[in-house]
């Protein structure tokens, strides 16, 4: 199985001055090779979407040894079981939650559509965005919470029942989906949601932490974060609705609606410095933006991925990769290295 090394990338700012980028030989290898990766990341979601659209959706009510290995042949491009393949069209995009396509951002003068899911280093691609849109600022010159509001969203000024056409206006645009590992998602999610100094932890303890999280640990404000990693990841493994969860724990399946829209670049934040590089090569934007370094505040700075979820048991890994299988399976993520642990049950 093809996996993506779960590490952070620190992008130095580019030169600033408009102009036309010649690639010489190395260069245009380099993007050969970049162009080659993106291909095969949209085979991999394409050949994910022919999956039964209900085992990609509710992949709770399904076997994990199934689950994970329609994902295997789907990683090494070996067929499955026609028993669960999908055997009707793709349906139109029909917008049933108000989160769905929320994030889908379109920059015109560029030709450009991209959906940005949160907790996918989502802010950092919206400043290199908007320094196209505004050629006089650099991308560190959007702060937080000003950036949020400088890219168009296509959802924005138009009836949830107008994007699909507002989209379909825009066929020949550029299209794409920025994504991360779903469980490095939920490690974000919840060390910036209850972190005892966050500015909205209030909502945030009055909505999943009084009715949900306490049901597995008491508040405590003395810690950094008011409840642990594990009370978290125990409250998402037991409410399995994607209706029920915050909007920043949600699958960026849900928000992007990857089998629906036809996106022509998938960027990953663990490789965002090179697909920054490639996209900005793609489309000859060279000199126009560049995308600014990482949070100085991850929780993954200090620790790995897996390391986080150590504690976690495997019975409970097994549950949030169904919960997340759509999200596994279409950007190729990899489960097995969070299952090297006993068997323990704890949910």
């Amino acid at each position: 199985m093809t996996r993506v090394t779960l590490s952070l990338f620190i992008v130095s700012c580019c030169a600033q001055t408009k102009r036309v980028f010649d690639m010489d030989s190395i260069q245009k290898a380099n993007y050969e090779k970049l162009s080659e990766r993106n291909n095969h990341r949209i085979s991999i979601l394409q050949k994910g979407c022919t999956i039964d659209r209900d085992v990609l959706s509710n992949g709770i009510n399904y076997d994990f040894r199934t689950l994970h290995s329609l994902q295997k042949n789907i990683s090494n491009n070996v067929d499955f079981d026609n028993h669960y393949k999908e055997t009707a069209k793709q349906p139109p995009i029909n917008i049933t939650h108000k989160e769905m396509l929320v994030d889908l951002f379109n920059i015109d003068d560029f030709n450009i559509m991209t959906c940005l899911p949160p907790k996918t280093g989502t802010t950092n691609w919206q400043r290199f965005y908007a320094g196209l849109i505004y050629p006089d600022k650099k991308p560190e010159d959007f702060q937080v919470p000003e950036i949020f509001t400088q890219l168009p969203r296509i959802s924005k000024k138009n009836k949830e029942d107008e994007i699909p056409a507002k989209i379909a206006e825009r066929s020949d645009y550029l299209k794409l989906i920025n994504v991360r590992h779903p469980f490095a998602r939920l490690l974000s999610a919840w060390h910036q949601k209850f972190h005892r100094n966050f500015h909205n932890l209030k909502k945030y303890v009055r909505q999943f932490g009084r009715p949900e999280i306490e049901k597995f640990e008491d508040f405590n404000d003395e810690n950094e974060t008011v409840y642990s990693f594990e009370a978290f990841i125990k409250y998402v493994a037991n409410r399995t609705r994607m209706e029920n969860y915050d909007y920043h724990w949600k699958t960026m399946s849900h928000i992007c609606l990857p089998c629906q829209v036809n996106y022509d670049i998938v960027t990953m934040q663990e490789t965002s410095s090179s697909d920054a590089q490639f996209l900005l090569e793609y489309k000859k934007l060279h000199g126009l933006t560049y995308l600014p370094g990482q949070y100085n505040d991850s929780p993954l700075l200090s620790t790995s991925l897996v390391e986080n979820f150590a504690n976690i048991p495997r019975e409970t890994i097994e549950k949030l990769y169904k919960i997340y299988f759509m999200d596994f399976v279409l950007f190729d993520y990899s489960i097995d290295e969070f299952l090297q642990k006993p068997e323990k049950n704890d949910i």
